[in-house]
């Protein structure tokens, strides 16, 4: 997807399409859930795909018009904050290649204040993934919850594969 701007607007639209569909799949978590997280899970797209819009208007791109209903897409359920958890780790661990990406986006002209926002902003959280590791580590979630996670993590990669591998 890097290897030329068209393509790079090409990845930059799935991008969107990704953080859109997770945004409209995920709910608040439900009270008296064995496994507490910070509110902050609730946004687990902090801001990543308004980024998105702006990068994509830098290259007079719209979003793509995905419903995840209508395309078939894998359906999330996070149903709580386990599940959130599970999102935000597929997020914040996509966020680990932001670095190596940021550098092939800069290559085709692409940065910080034009196209690469999102990128920009990514690779700059490197303390992210540890901090988000470490409260992982602190939970005490029970084995039902663990199984949880995984469920919800593997959907999650499912809908990141089904948006970028297909034709929209």
């Amino acid at each position: 997807y890097f290897e030329s701007p068209a393509k790079y607007g090409e990845w930059l639209g799935r991008s969107h399409a990704f953080h859109r569909a997770i945004e409209h799949q995920v709910r608040a978590p439900a009270p008296g859930t064995d496994c507490g997280t910070r509110s902050a899970d609730n946004d687990v797209n902090s801001g990543c795909r308004i980024l998105i819009e702006q990068d994509l208007a830098d290259l007079d791109l719209v979003p793509y018009a995905v419903d995840v209903a209508d395309m078939g897409l894998p359906k999330l359920a996070p149903g709580g904050s386990s599940g959130l958890l599970a999102i935000r780790y597929v997020v914040e661990g996509s966020n680990l290649g932001a670095r190596v990406l940021c550098k092939r986006a800069l290559a085709l002209n692409f940065g910080p204040h034009r196209g690469a926002r999102h990128l920009a902003d990514r690779a700059a959280r490197t303390s992210d993934w540890r901090d988000f590791v470490a409260e992982l580590e602190s939970l005490r979630c029970s084995e039902i919850e663990d199984e949880r996670m995984c469920q919800v993590a593997k959907r999650t990669f499912d809908l990141a594969q089904a948006i970028f591998g297909r034709t929209i």
